[in-house]
């Protein structure tokens, strides 16, 4: 269940010359994704990877770096369990290693203080050669030391609250207490089942020290040839850092000991913008045309994961220390997540944001005998239950809990709403709202005497800036009718209905009686069936239903 990674653009470029020969970079960088694209309010997390100096090391020389004192034995730099995020090698306590296992670096000056940021996977619960931790205590510390004796911990990555089986950076700050010239770190595990099992990795170590490399992030392109002096104000110093573009971004980020080394990457970050679709309905008959709008803008919500137990103790699945049932959440086959319910019978709720076309997927696994202990819902946007693995009070069928073991339910295919998640705002080309019945909704009506076009903007107003427009042209509706009727017609009210009497066979002139819902009115047609007193056809303006009865039409003979 490795995380998926993209690597992007990677360049290193060297500040300092002598003379007229430029000095190649010994430190390396890069940065990763999960994607380059993302919808327009979507935020992202961005990971610099990067080492230099003799604080760092990413194990790419194929053999240790001057960072270490020691390594206990049994560690590799190949794993048969799989490579790092780069596909490269990374070390690794491997099958036979003994307990402790642990490394340590050197002494380094962490006196300025800054971040220790490292990659770390526990391997997953399989046959060896590639077993993990999973009881509490089988986890790693991330320790420091100011006299190589005593050691304090900054963190534990305990294998029972979160599921480390997945490669992720990990940045930490160094305590103020550790911030000393002389500084110990290590990572240090102090329990296995035995040397077959409960194996772990680190990779692309970087300890911030005074006289190491720090890195500057800009949301900007930077030119390496030369840079620009000044450069432009940073916007982070981590090496992680989430981001939420406006408008498709290129960022840089400077990897450097600011005096002899330093590389650079980028990466450009597309946003999908809105689309939207206007089009106009005729009215059935003269007056108002309907317009509307439907936004296609790439939706963001949030799904919701419910944990339920069916006894009150959380998804406990037994043993001394308990053991955990616990559940992977995938995002587009990527890791997102790992959740498990430590007391209580739910629900436990946690939000997942996702964008409207993600698959999602869930992978429980069992630690014990009774996985009906644990029951799960998933809800979409809209409070809808899309999954249901569930115990009382929410009954599921089949009630499968976590009896998985590692094997993906079906996956869940993410909608989030549109239309009713966004705004819109409709004005003529010249800014006016004249006509319009009401400018703020997705379907106004209009009413022009005269051809006039509309621009409709929508746009998410949790995020203003991602906005949509078109544009369309509505023409005046007087809604003339021309039919030859045979039988019953519908027409709108006020509109005219014109008699025709054509070709008119016989003498001028003609006397027309015509009954009108039975009232008999008599009528003079001339030789054009014109009303001889007009000279215009009969033309009549039905505000009810009528019926129009011809009873003779007799020439001059």
């Amino acid at each position: 269940m490795n995380k998926f990674f993209t690597k992007l653009l990677f360049a290193c470029a060297l500040l300092f010359y002598t003379a007229s020969n430029a000095l190649y970079a010994q430190c390396t960088t890069a940065i990763y994704i999960t994607h380059d694209t993302i919808a327009c309010g979507e935020s992202i997390l961005m990971q610099q990877t990067g080492v230099g100096g003799t604080s760092s090391d990413d194990f790419s020389a194929g053999t240790l770096s001057g960072l270490w004192q020691s390594i206990t034995s049994g560690w590799s730099l190949t794993s048969p369990c799989g490579t790092n995020p780069l596909g490269g090698q990374h070390m690794f306590f491997a099958q036979g290693s003994t307990n402790p296992r642990e490394a340590t670096t050197v002494a380094v000056d962490a006196s300025c203080g800054g971040n220790i940021c490292f990659d770390f996977k526990m391997e997953t619960q399989s046959p060896p050669p590639c077993d993990g931790p999973d009881l509490p205590g089988e986890g790693v510390y991330l320790q420091y030391s100011l006299n190589g004796a005593t050691w304090v911990t900054i963190y534990y990555f305990n294998p029972q609250t979160y599921n480390f089986a997945g490669w992720n950076n990990y940045c930490y700050p160094i305590p103020a207490a550790a911030q000393t010239s002389a500084t110990q770190f290590r990572w240090s595990q102090t329990q296995i089942s035995s040397p077959t099992y409960d194996l772990w990795g680190i990779d692309n170590i970087n300890i911030a020290t005074c006289t190491g490399y720090s890195s500057l992030w800009f949301n900007t392109a930077i030119s390496t040839s030369p840079f620009p002096n000044p450069l432009p104000p940073a916007i982070s110093a981590n090496d992680t850092i989430t981001v939420t573009p406006q408008v498709t971004t290129t960022y840089t980020i400077i990897y450097s000991d600011w005096t002899s080394d330093t590389c650079t990457a980028n990466v450009t970050i597309n946003i999908e913008m809105p689309t939207i679709v206007a089009t106009v309905i005729p009215a059935a008959c003269s007056g108002s045309d309907t317009l509307n709008a439907l936004a296609s803008i790439p939706a963001n919500c949030n799904y919701t994961i419910e944990l339920w137990d069916g006894v009150g103790d959380g998804w406990n699945a037994g043993g001394s220390p308990a053991n955990y049932h616990n559940m992977d959440v995938h995002i587009n086959n990527s890791l997102y997540g790992n959740f498990t319910m430590l007391t209580g019978s739910g629900p436990q709720v946690h939000q997942i944001p996702v964008t409207d076309g993600d698959v999602l997927e869930t992978f429980l696994q069992n630690w014990g005998t009774n996985y009906s202990d644990c029951g799960y819902v998933i809800k979409d946007s809209q409070g809808v239950i899309v999954r249901l693995d569930g115990l009382p009070p929410v009954l599921g069928n089949p009630m499968l809990g976590c009896n998985t073991n590692l094997n993906s339910h079906p996956e869940v295919n993410v909608t989030c709403p549109t239309t009713l998640f966004y705004s819109y705002s409709w004005q003529t080309t010249a800014g006016t709202v004249i006509g319009l019945s009401n400018p703020n909704i997705y379907n106004p009506t209009a009413t022009v005497n005269t051809i006039t076009d509309y621009v409709v903007t929508a746009f998410d107003p949790a995020h203003p800036w991602c906005t949509a427009t078109d544009t369309v042209t509505v023409l005046p509706n007087s809604s003339n009718i021309t039919a030859t009727l045979s039988g019953p017609t519908s027409i709108c009210v006020g509109d005219a209905v014109t008699l025709s009497f054509l070709p008119m066979v016989g003498l001028a002139n003609w006397d027309l009686t015509l009954n009108i819902n039975g009232n008999p009115s008599i009528y003079t047609l001339d030789g054009s069936g014109n009303d001889i007193s007009t000279g215009q056809p009969l033309t009549f303006y039905p505000n009810t239903t009528t019926t129009y009865d011809v009873v003779t039409l007799l020439d001059g003979t």
